[in-house]
């Protein structure tokens, strides 16, 4: 597969960058003794990715998953995935740590 070391490339990039803003994030909750903000961007950080996992992803990344394969039940539209990643936060957020 041609694409394949140019799509590991890209996932790379598009992570390291996701990594650097919530390290943003995390570093100034923590610099601030914010437990409440530092709780939040954890349980939003995962909530995204719960709903990636679970199969919920928008267009962009199912294509990269399933390239050239792609059919319209494999993703939904950008504000279906925020509504999706909304109630996996409520979900979350109602869970004490």
């Amino acid at each position: 597969m041609d694409s394949f070391p140019m799509l590991c490339m890209m996932l790379k990039e598009i992570a390291w960058k996701y990594q650097e803003e919530n390290m943003n994030k995390r570093t100034k909750a923590k610099l601030d003794d914010d437990a409440r903000l530092l709780d939040f961007t954890e349980k939003l950080e995962a909530a995204c990715i719960g709903v990636v996992e679970s199969g919920k992803m928008t267009k962009d990344l199912a294509l990269i998953i399933h390239g050239s394969k792609l059919t319209r039940d494999q993703y939904v539209n950008t504000e279906e995935f925020i509504d999706v990643v909304d109630e996996e936060l409520k979900t979350r957020l109602a869970i004490k740590a």
